[in-house]
């Protein structure tokens, strides 16, 4: 059974005296003693000073705090508002969160074991209604956010029954007075409440395989529409990398499997089913990878253009963030640009939908969560400009150390700092450092890794007019000219290679013939940095020479690189230029 059957009520309304056969709405004893984030969140409207202070800016006090996660730095940044608490510090059992029983009895089953210390203080955020970025790779979060997701569905379908109901009953009562009305407001202009985003579709199978786990349990019966769909198009597709290929386990794991990045899919909660590939306005949960969906959206000057299914997004979650910034960022952007916006049009029923819906604040009630394994500024500038959660947003990152220990060379790491106070700026800097100062010290040999394809697209056609003798990897080209490519650099025949960060990402290749590197800005990803390292071959009884090239700007690279402190200790120096030797 599902929803309706066997997941408790709640409503808003005190008893109407005098009338005849009305029951008084109650709230289950299963809640009365827990705490009720969904109602204390969601069903009350923020004051006109509170609205106007989060529309200004995001957030007016930032503190540090520590939570059961581990060596994480950790960072609430609150708003002026006490609607409910959110404080993470004051830790509640998993059952005070007013989680229905059913679903807490089958979370191990999702969970395959007990919710452990570290899931339980991540969800003292997630559970309270709080924006969350995680930054790390230690803890298991899919059970917690299918339950998050469950759980809310849950909840405002009830929420919207009960009220209806009890309309109904005053109604044929008689009894139904322009307060009653008022107070039923419980529903946006769409029915999607949870969007999920996340890069291949081997992520969204496991996504719905836990929502199958959470909803129904060890049931041997279950009522699961389109199941064989799905898995079909979803499961594992027998996609692996050769196990003799000398990669890195984490790019094995990453790219075996069903890797297709181009989906959506609605799903719908029902009485006693869980449904599968519902149409958009129909969905209550939609999971999508950021192309799929950007192809829906569209934009304002495409001939399709929707977006009306996304006005009333109350839970919004970003899975393997990291991935998706080696995808496409800007298609993250673009939905976040274009969720909780009011529709075209209005197909409900105006007198249900919330005040704060129709007043366009929507944006200041929803939640983000954002999941991702390594920092990166994009990160921070989604959260800023896009994060307007009125309970605050909780920061939370693993402490970053040194790969340095990795490298298994001896090399001489050259680190040039340029200086500039405005990040606008940057690319044109980085530019014209590399040219005046690096470029002409490159000699034959030398691999220069780009991490921006901008930047690489300008560097390379500054290389073609200066007619130097280079080729290039990048992520769009043809198998045919890579292979030439590293042929050509490998046998001496051009001088300089140029190297992308996503054709890293996804391709891995070995790339023979390193003399010397180039760091035109550091990779997200620090294993690559000692990846193209341990890559090199330099002459005999000669040290590897690599040039890295960085700002003030590039904080959370250098952090995920060479550790938290010594990050600092390279931005904050007097000195603009350092050497690292290693044997």
């Amino acid at each position: 059974m599902f929803v309706l059957d066997f997941f408790t009520t709640l409503h808003l309304y005190s008893n109407h005296s005098g009338v005849k056969g009305l029951k008084k709405p109650k709230i289950d004893d299963e809640f009365s003693q827990k705490m009720d984030f969904f109602r204390q969140h969601f069903c009350q409207n923020l004051s006109d000073d509170l609205t106007e202070s989060l529309k200004g800016k995001q957030c007016s006090k930032s503190e540090k705090i520590k939570l059961k996660l581990g060596k994480f730095l950790v960072t609430r940044a609150s708003t002026s508002s006490n609607m409910h608490c959110t404080d993470p510090t004051n830790e509640l059992s998993f059952s005070e969160f007013g989680i229905n029983s059913k679903l807490i009895k089958n979370f191990p089953i999702t969970n395959s074991g007990d919710l452990t210390s570290q899931q339980s203080a991540l969800y003292q955020i997630i559970g309270r209604y709080m924006d969350l970025l995680y930054v790390s790779k230690g803890i298991n979060y899919l059970p917690l956010i299918c339950l998050h997701s469950i759980n809310h569905i849950t909840r405002t379908r009830n929420l919207v029954v009960n009220n209806k109901n009890h309309l109904e009953a005053l109604t044929e009562q008689g009894k139904i007075t322009d307060d009653d009305i008022e107070n039923a407001r419980d529903q946006g202009f769409s029915r999607p409440k949870v969007l999920i985003l996340s890069p291949f579709r081997k992520f969204a199978y496991e996504i719905v395989h836990g929502f199958i786990k959470l909803v129904f349990g060890d049931e041997k019966k279950t009522f699961v529409m389109n199941l064989n769909k799905f898995d079909e198009e979803y499961g594992d597709d027998r996609n692996r990398i050769h196990e003799k290929r000398d990669v890195a386990q984490e790019y094995k794991d990453l790219m075996s499997g069903n890797i297709d990045d181009c989906f959506r899919i609605g799903i719908g909660l029902a009485k006693k089913s869980l449904k599968l590939y519902t149409s958009f306005d129909e969905s209550d949960i939609l999971l999508c990878s950021p192309l799929g969906l950007r192809m829906i959206i569209g934009d304002s000057v495409e001939s399709h253009h929707e977006q009306d299914f996304l006005s009333s997004i109350e839970v919004l979650i970003v899975d393997h963030a990291h991935v998706m910034l080696m995808q496409n960022w800007e298609h993250v952007l673009h939905i976040f640009e274009n969720v909780n916006e009011i529709p075209s049009k209005i197909n409900v029923d105006i007198s249900r939908v919330r005040h704060w819906s129709i007043k366009n604040l929507s944006k200041l009630y929803r939640q983000t969560i954002v999941f991702s394994e390594l920092n990166f500024t994009e990160l921070h500038t989604l959260f800023n400009l896009y994060a307007k959660n009125y309970a605050g947003i909780i920061s939370a990152f693993a402490v970053p150390s040194s790969v340095l220990d990795q490298i298994e060379i001896p090399i001489t790491q050259e680190l040039h700092r340029f200086d500039i106070d405005d990040p606008k700026n940057q690319s044109d800097f980085r530019f014209n450092y590399f040219v005046k100062n690096i470029l002409p010290q490159c000699e034959s040999g030398t691999l220069i890794f780009i991490s921006s394809y901008f930047d690489y697209i300008r560097l390379r056609n500054y290389l073609k007019r200066e007619e130097e003798s280079f080729v290039q990897l990048h992520e769009y080209a043809k198998d045919v000219k890579i292979a030439r490519a590293r042929d050509l650099f490998f046998h001496g025949k051009k001088k300089f290679i140029l190297l992308t960060e996503r054709f890293h990402f996804f391709r891995r290749y070995r790339i023979k013939g390193i003399k010397s590197l180039v760091f035109y800005q550091l990779p997200v990803n620090p294993q690559f940095y000692t990846e193209l390292i341990n890559f090199s071959t330099p002459d005999e009884n000669e040290k590897l020479l690599s040039k890295l090239i960085f700002s003030k700007f590039d904080s959370f690279r250098l952090q995920n690189a060479f550790g938290l402190e010594q990050a600092r200790q390279l931005i904050r120096s007097e000195k603009r230029f350092h050497a690292l030797l290693s044997e």
